[in-house]
This record gives structure tokens, C-alpha cells and sequence, in this order.
């Protein structure tokens, strides 16, 4: 199901993605609208059974709400039947606890229904026919990163990392940062794509202390994935080695041809000197009498050089024969 080419899309102006703290009605309805159309509801009751134990999980992690549940099923109390908690998170939570449910439906969408999608070798009709559904997982995460956009939300859902990301104006998402993620895990890098994972977690909560945790994993991902590929060619290196040691050690074992070491000069001094010395002046140490205040286009450059770093090292890895 393609979106809508309407004339009012066509002449809004774009939207600047800096919302994240404010979920607007009409976006909510659509959400919830794209989960239901994705998650289906088939004669046999299975996926009814999966959205049931969506709500489940979601009331176990969160089951004091910051709104009143009504007439959930004999789970929790009233008539109707549990599908309806994971659609009311979207519809009436808080900022985060509509997130989260979103989030939720579609790991679930991009998991489990992904699997099932494939087994049908993509053949759509039978797909959304069997699962009593109208969007496949591909047209629902489309639509809902589409939507995000249209209310100036700075979030989309990623499918390579899983989760929902912050997604910027200056933030680099959909080409290098997913990039990333996908090398990591078709290299075997399940380290590296965690800490990086956890980096955009942090990157999303926004508080304080997330944001520098966001700085620090960035970098820790970067020396991961160094490690990462010494461990694969069985180079050895300090246990303790740092970011500039483990570089030095990439370069001289010939990770970059040597015909293309003056060009590469400058992108080995970026990547030392991009992303520590924003660890260590942001989010490496103690803060101090008085909370330090990260801003958040500084967090952005650290996961922008982390995900750069990451694409360059695994691609000159893959490379190297």
C-alpha cells in the first residue's frame, strides 16, 4: 500500500527534524493505524496472540503508566482483549511510552513477521492474506519513517540496528550510519555493533548523563572494531591498546595499500584525533562540582566520525586480501 500523493504533502514545506519530546495526536493515530495494518489479525487468532504478547511485555516493563489502562482483558481488568494495551501506549502515553510501543510493534514487524515475509519468498498477496494483514514489513517501516519526517520528528525506525534511532538534520542515518551497522554484523562484530547500538540508545533518552555515555560508546565502538579486525587477521596488540596504537598498528600491517598512504595521511590523523579528544573532554570523566551540559549537534559530530570510522575500517578490512 503506497502513500498517498496528495497536493497538501506535495506543497508543505519540509519539516526541520528537531522535535523529540512532543508526539502529536494525528501522528499517534497513524502509528497505531500502520502497526495494526502491519501486525494484521488472521481467522486462526496467531496474530492476535503476538500483539497480546506485545502488550504483555510492554505492561511488564512499564506497568505503572502515566495514563489509566481502560477495559483490558482479565489480564489486568475489564472486558476486552489485551491487543488493545499495545495500541494504547501509542494512542495516549507519554513521549516515551509511546515510543517504546512503537519501537516494540515494530521489532516485531521487522523480526518475526520479517521471517515469515521471506518463507513467503515475498509473494505479497499470499503473505497479506494469510496474516490478515494490509502492509508488509518493508511498506510499514517506510511509511512510519515517512510519517516521522511529516510531523518533524526527529526519529525513524532502523532496521539494520533494530530500534528506534534519533534521526537529525545533521545527522548522517540512512547512508553511513546504517551502513555501519550492517557491516558490523555481516563481519561478525557483534561487540562493536552493541556499544554502537547503545551509543544511538543514549543518543535517544537525551538526558544528560545519556548523552555522554552516547560520546563515550561511539568511541568505544570505533576501538571495538579495531580490535574486532586484529582479532580476525590475528595481529596482536596490547590488551589496554587505545584507538591511536590500534590505528597505527592497522595502517602498518598494510590495511590501506601503500600507493594510497599520502592520501590516506589525513584520514588517519581525522580518526585519531576526531573522536578521542570528544570522549575525553565530553564524556571520559568526572563532571565536576556542576552538571556539565553537552550540546546536542556535539553528540551528533561524535556519531557521525563513529560511523564514518566504522564504514572506512570495515570496508578496508573487507578489501584486504
Amino acid at each position: 500500500m503506497a502513500l498517498l500523493d496528495r497536493i497538501s504533502r506535495r506543497r508543505k514545506p519540509p519539516q526541520p527534524l528537531v522535535k523529540h519530546d512532543q508526539i502529536p495526536p494525528a501522528f499517534r493515530l497513524q502509528a497505531q493505524m500502520i502497526l495494526q495494518d502491519a501486525l494484521g489479525r488472521d481467522e486462526y487468532g496467531r496474530q492476535q496472540r503476538l500483539i497480546e504478547e506485545l502488550g504483555r511485555m510492554l505492561y511488564r516493563e512499564i506497568p505503572t503508566p502515566s495514563f489509566e489502562l481502560q477495559r483490558v482483558g482479565s489480564w489486568i481488568r475489564g472486558n476486552i482483549t489485551a491487543p488493545d494495551v499495545l495500541y494504547q501506549y501509542v494512542a495516549v502515553g507519554n513521549t516515551d511510552e509511546c515510543l517504546d510501543a512503537i519501537e516494540l510493534g515494530f521489532r516485531a514487524i521487522n523480526g518475526e513477521m520479517r521471517e515469515r515475509w521471506n518463507k513467503s519468498q515475498h509473494d505479497r498477496k499470499s503473505y497479506l492474506h494469510w496474516h490478515g494483514a494490509k502492509l508488509t514489513p518493508d511498506e510499514a517501516t517506510e511509511e512510519l519513517n515517512v510519517r516521522f519526517a511529516d510531523h518533524g520528528l526527529g526519529y525513524r525506525f532502523s532496521v539494520e540496528a533494530h530500534q528506534l534511532i534519533r534521526s537529525d538534520s545533521q545527522y548522517m542515518q540512512q547512508e553511513v550510519v546504517e551502513l555501519a551497522w550492517r557491516l558490523l554484523h555481516e563481519l561478525g562484530f557483534d561487540g562493536p555493533a552493541e556499544e554502537f547500538a547503545h551509543a544511538h540508545r543514549c543518543f535517544r533518552r537525551g538526558g544528560a548523563k545519556d548523552l555522554e555515555d552516547a560520546i563515550t560508546n561511539a568511541a568505544k565502538a570505533v576501538e571495538s572494531t579495531a580490535k574486532a579486525i586484529c582479532a580476525q587477521r590475528r595481529w596482536k596488540h596490547d590488551r589496554g591498546a587505545t584507538l591511536k596504537p590500534l590505528l597505527k598498528l592497522l595502517f602498518d600491517k598494510g590495511l590501506v595499500p601503500t600507493r594510497l598512504d599520502s592520501f590516506f595521511a589525513g584520514l588517519r590523523t581525522a580518526l585519531e584525533s576526531g573522536l578521542p579528544p570528544i570522549r575525553n573532554s565530553q564524556g571520559g570523566h568526572g563532571q565536576g562540582a556542576k552538571p556539565r551540559e553537552i550540546d546536542d549537534h556535539v553528540v551528533e559530530l561524535a556519531l557521525n566520525l563513529g560511523a564514518s570510522s566504522i564504514v572506512f575500517l570495515c570496508q578496508a578490512h573487507r578489501a584486504m586480501k
